[in-house]
């Protein structure tokens, strides 16, 4: 296992994989990584969108319930691919309420939290 660390007992743990916003990756602060990575999501760090801030506070959440993308997809009920392209802003990812309300559910907060700053 690639990415398994030991916990106390002594067993594997899988750790999730570290997105494009976590500074813990590869050691470098996150507007190193957006500038190389994704120069287009470092455009709208300076000026957020509402896409933008989606997409941050989607990663946010996810992490602080030690989820992987794929965990949270399917608690959500949504295909993996769909979330991976909303947490990642990518210009194809528009989702509808329907979408939001799961994701909302899914993290046990209003839609309107996944807005916020």
């Amino acid at each position: 296992m690639k990415n398994a660390v030991l916990d106390r007992e002594h067993k594997a743990v899988v750790k999730p994989a570290l997105s494009i916003f976590d500074p813990r990756r590869n050691g470098t602060d996150e507007d190193t990584l957006l500038k190389k990575h994704r120069p287009d999501l470092y455009e709208l760090k300076k000026n957020p969108s509402e896409k933008y801030r989606l997409a941050r506070r989607l990663f946010e959440l996810r992490t602080a319930a030690a989820l992987s993308q794929t965990q949270i997809a399917k608690k959500a009920g949504i295909g993996p691919a769909t979330y991976q392209r909303i947490e990642e802003c990518q210009p194809v990812a528009n989702p509808g309420l329907d979408v939001l309300v799961k994701l909302a559910r899914a993290f046990g907060v209003d839609v309107q939290a996944l807005f916020e700053k």
